[in-house]
Parts: structure tokens; C-alpha cells; sequence
């Protein structure tokens, strides 16, 4: 029904608004298991960190040296992934939106006012739903092939059943 999203290029978009030159480091530490200072240098902006060994720690009181800060990198993979997310409902919202102006065109085409009209024949214009009413719509059972559906992929029905068959659903 709806094209697939083309997440290699949503993903080349991100990677490209969150690259990370990593200019902005600082000396940081972390305790090992055994309570070991262990050195780091700290990209303030999306905290990535690499590792340094401590002779090459220059700072005159390595006391002052703070702590790596783990949420500085889960803040920025959550950004990351948020961004994301964003793309994605874009992207998906608008193969929506073009799907349905899609669908719209074709429901006004000429192949369809033929198939409309072989299948309201077939149920004698009376509703395949309640076998009650006037049938004055068909309905597609699948979209499988919407543009180039099969007959038995449709059925004629009253305002009222359609009404109930989108309604169930969306439920």
C-alpha cells in the first residue's frame, strides 16, 4: 500500500546533523573495579570519551580533574534518536499524504468508475453487508493491489456498513 521508508537515507540525515568533530575536550577520570583513576579526554558537546594514560595527564592538581559524565552521552544519543523518530513520522506522514492525493486521482480515473460499476452490477446494487440497503459505495477488502485490483478484492455496500467496517477497524 504505502511505499517502505528509506531509512538508510532518514539515518544519513542524522548522522549528518549529529557529527561531532569532538573539539571541545576535556580531561576527565573514571574509577576501574578496583578504584583506580582511569583518564579520559571528554567531548563536552556529545560526550564521547578516549581513553589517555595518566602520564600524559598534564593538569597541575589532577584533584580538580572531574568525573566523566556519563549523561552528557545519553542525553546526546537520546537527542540523536529523537531526531530520529522526527524524520521518520515526517517521512511516513508524507508517503502518506502522496498515497492518499494518489488514491484520490485514481478513485476520480476511468478504470475505476469501470470496476465501481462491474461490482455494484454483480451485487445487483444492494448491500453485501446487511443484503438490506441500496449499495451506493465499494469497499476495498484488501489494498493489496489498490490500481490493479481483482473484482472479488471489492464489495458493494450501504453508507451504513461502511461506515461500521472503517470504524471496526480503526478499533
Amino acid at each position: 500500500m504505502l511505499g517502505s521508508i528509506n531509512h538508510s537515507e532518514i539515518w544519513e540525515k542524522v548522522n549528518k546533523a549529529f557529527s561531532c568533530d569532538c573539539s571541545g575536550k576535556k580531561v576527565r577520570y573514571k574509577l576501574n573495579r578496583a578504584g583506580t583513576k582511569m583518564f579520559f579526554l571528554q567531548c563536552l558537546r556529545c560526550g564521547d570519551t578516549t581513553r589517555i594514560p595518566k602520564d600524559k595527564v598534564t593538569s597541575p592538581n589532577s584533584l580538580l580533574i572531574q568525573e566523566v559524565d556519563d549523561q552528557l552521552r545519553a542525553d546526546w544519543w537520546k537527542k540523536r534518536d529523537q531526531y530520529f523518530s522526527s524524520l521518520r513520522d515526517e517521512t511516513q506522514n508524507r508517503e502518506r499524504q502522496e498515497w492518499f492525493d494518489w488514491y484520490n486521482r485514481y478513485l476520480l480515473s476511468p478504470e475505476w468508475s469501470k470496476k465501481r460499476i462491474a461490482v455494484m452490477k454483480r451485487a445487483n446494487f444492494i448491500c453485501e453487508g446487511c443484503l438490506q440497503k441500496t449499495a451506493v459505495q465499494v469497499h476495498h477488502l484488501t489494498y493489496d493491489r489498490v490500481g490493479n485490483e481483482m473484482l472479488f478484492d471489492l464489495v458493494a455496500v450501504c453508507s451504513d456498513c461502511h461506515k461500521a467496517i472503517h470504524e471496526a477497524k480503526r478499533a
